[in-house]
Parts: C-alpha cells; structure tokens; sequence
C-alpha cells in the first residue's frame, strides 16, 4: 500500500516516536499502543502495524478535505505527499522541543541566545525550533492584561444553545478580544468561556445585551471569578516538567513588586497590549510602530507593566501535543472554610491548567487535561477525592476547544454556514 510506505519512510518507526494521521474516534484508538491487530489492519492496512507496536502514544491531525468517496474521512491522508507528512511529523515535540516549551513557560520573552545557554545547544537551533511551531499554529507566546491589577473584573460564561448554533456562537466568541477558554462540552448545547469586562458597563452589554439577542442562544449563566489559583499568570504547570530545578531557576525573571496596586493604562498601551496577545514575542520595533512611541520608550513601559504585575506572558500550545487528549470542566462545591486549602492542593496538580473561586451554586472552577479517560477518572478519584470540604462534584468533557487563551484568529466557520456574532 503506497500510503503505508510513506508512514514508515516519513516517522522513523525505529525510534519509537508518536504519530497518528486523523479525525475519528476508531481511528484515533485503532492506531494506539495496545489495539486490536485487526483493527489497525482493517483502517490503516497490515503495513503500518510494526509502527502501531513501537510507538509510546499517539497525536491526531486534523485534516479538513479527504478524497471523494473516502469511506475512512481524513484518515486518507496516508496518501498525501510525501512533504505534507515530512512537515506533519515536525509537528512532533521531541525533548529539546519540550525543553524550550517549558523555558518560555517560565519566561515567554527570554532571548533565544539565554534559552540556548541553558540548554547547552546554538542559538539557532532554538530560534529555528520555535519559529517551526509557531509556524504550524502549535505553539506561541502571548501577553495578556492581568485583569486584578487594571481593576477588570472576570466572569465565568456559561451559553446554553441549540445544536445548530453552538459550533459558530462558539467560534464567535473566540473571536472576541476579552475571551479565553472557549469550549464546546459534552452534549454540544453548552458553550463556556472566560471574558474580562473593564467596567459594569462592558459587563451588561455582553451579558444582559449581546448574549442574550444572540439567534439560537437559549440561556446565559455568569459567576464572578473571585481569585485564580492556577493558570493565569502563574501558567499551567503541566506543560513544564523538562527542565531541572537550576535550568528554571537561570531563566526566572524578577517577580512583579507590588502586584496588588491599581495600574491605570496609559496612551499607547491598548495598542501594544493588541500586539503583544497575538505575539507575545514581538520586537520592539514593532511596537514602536503601532504604539508611536520611541523603541526605548516601548521597552520601558513593557517593562513597567511586568513589573507592576498588569501584564504577563504564557504559552498557548495544542495540550495534544503533551499527550493530553481528554479535557474536562470541573465545577466543585466546597465548604467556604476550606475553600482556599482546598483549591491550593488542586491547583498543585500537574493535571489542573486553570482553577479559581467563583461566585455562583458551585464555589471552585478546574480545567484539567489528562492523557486519557482513565487519566481522568484517576484524578476525579485520587487527585480531587480524598480532599476534606468537597460537597459536590459536576464534570463535563470539553468536545471542542474554539480558544484557549491570547487574541486569536478565531476558528474557521464552517463552509456553508453564515457565522453567529456577539458583537
């Protein structure tokens, strides 16, 4: 089969790398360590089983076209050409790779030249990595306003829709400048997501205006985000575990001085918080140009801003490409006097990406992203279960992500169908 010839050709089976070209479920499962033979043969024929059997865990690429009358959808990418796969399997995060992941978790605009010194490799070599993630959409560097410090408020969103409606109400959302964690969960009817509001007024023309009049849209819940515990600036500590306690501790920046006091924006600052959420990374040029100020003059407030703790860098990284393929919502409720002990335990797991207070029926907010099911139950049973103070417990898998965290693209609207808005 030509297809499985350029599988073994293109992922160097021998070295036991992760690989896996699809969409569905059965293909997803047919192509993991430990499947069925015949299952695997039957979708990806008897030559890709020797590199089902070597590899440690499996990433899914979508693809969006198959070729007509392909009874397998985009599982026919085996038949691509050779570059496409070539450049599906850079999409592969080997150690170095990981290593620079958790580099820039510690410190988003590190110079390459310091990343490098750390790891002991060139700096082109880190340099080249980064741009050859950032290029395929799977990695990249945002800067993001820290909303307690600008005396911005957040809220927690749930959108209860029609089935039609939940993909581009969902997407619409994403495109909006003050979201993150844009999710579609389990029975496609509810979206949820996090949105910044600067004033009550920008709070009511979402809540009470927008979302409601939104076509489709047939409920909207909002809780107040008390306190944040995990994600935010102090990031998401499961994507960095490479590097030694010394390698993290040569590449971790000043702490902010006194992040608990009001910063009020100044001209220019809206235009470069606009730039530095789409690329955390952008020179100062850059910034000069769509700030008007001098390179000086915008490496001086970017600085002041880090420091005063208003603004802050993260990682926005595809959790597939950690081996995390199953994301979920936990909404817990705890005993208000346990509530701080309680979500400080949870926030230290490496499975939690994001945890706060909220208002609300439920007190405590987890996103979590585990390898698998059983990884999930797991935690549901070993890493939440046993804590004192938890009344009650309500999860739902995360479906589809439109957004993560930064300012976004937004995600494509489906061909055929008009676009929702909440503008």
């Amino acid at each position: 089969m030509p297809g499985c010839r350029c599988w073994s050709g293109c992922t160097a089976a021998a070295s036991g790398i992760p690989l896996l070209i699809g969409t569905t479920c059965d293909e997803a499962w047919a192509f993991l360590p430990g499947a069925p033979a015949e299952v695997t043969a039957r979708l990806f024929g008897e030559g890709s089983l020797h590199l089902a059997r070597r590899a440690r865990s499996a990433v899914v690429f979508p693809f969006d076209r198959s070729p007509p009358g392909s009874p397998f959808g985009a599982c026919q990418a085996l038949h691509l050409s050779t570059n496409t796969l070539k450049w599906v399997n850079s999409l592969i995060l080997d150690e170095l790779d990981r290593s620079i992941v958790h580099a820039l978790h510690i410190d988003g605009r590190a110079p390459f030249s310091r990343i490098a010194s750390v790891l002991g490799v060139s700096d082109q070599t880190v340099a080249r990595r980064y741009r050859r993630l950032r290029s395929a959409g799977s990695l990249r560097v945002i800067g993001l306003p820290n909303a307690r410090p600008l005396g911005w408020v957040e809220w927690f969103v749930r959108v209860q829709v029609t089935p039609d409606a939940a993909v581009p109400v969902a997407d619409a959302l994403a495109r909006r400048p003050d979201t993150s964690w844009v999710c579609l969960t389990s029975g496609g009817t509810q979206i949820v997501c996090v949105t910044r509001a600067r004033s009550s007024h920008e709070r009511d023309a979402l809540l009470l205006g927008q979302l409601p009049r939104t076509p489709r849209v047939t409920g909207v819940t909002a809780h107040c985000l008390l306190r944040v515990f995990a994600g935010g600036p102090s990031g998401w500590h499961g994507r960095a575990d490479s590097l030694t306690p010394e390698q993290a501790c040569a590449l971790a920046p000043e702490p902010p001085q006194h992040p608990q006091q009001r910063v009020v924006l100044q001209e220019g600052d809206e235009q470069m918080l606009a730039i530095l959420a789409r690329d955390g990374r952008t020179t100062y040029p850059d910034m000069a140009k769509v700030t008007g100020w001098s390179e000086v003059t915008a490496k001086r407030r970017l600085a002041h801003l880090v420091r005063r703790g208003a603004l802050f860098f993260d990682v926005d990284i595809d959790p597939l490409l950690l081996g995390f393929e199953t994301l979920a919502i936990l909404w817990l409720t705890v005993d208000p006097a346990r509530m701080r002990r309680t979500a400080e335990v949870i926030a230290a797991r490496p499975e939690v990406a994001f945890a706060a207070a909220t208002t609300g029926p439920t007190n405590l907010l987890v996103f979590v992203a585990c390898h698998d099911v059983d990884s999930l139950y797991d935690f549901l049973e070993d890493g939440i279960g046993n804590l004192p103070g938890i009344r009650q417990l309500e999860s739902a898998p995360v479906i589809r992500s439109s957004k993560r965290v930064g300012a976004g693209d937004g995600a494509t609207t489906p061909v055929g169908r008009r676009p929702a808005t909440t503008r």
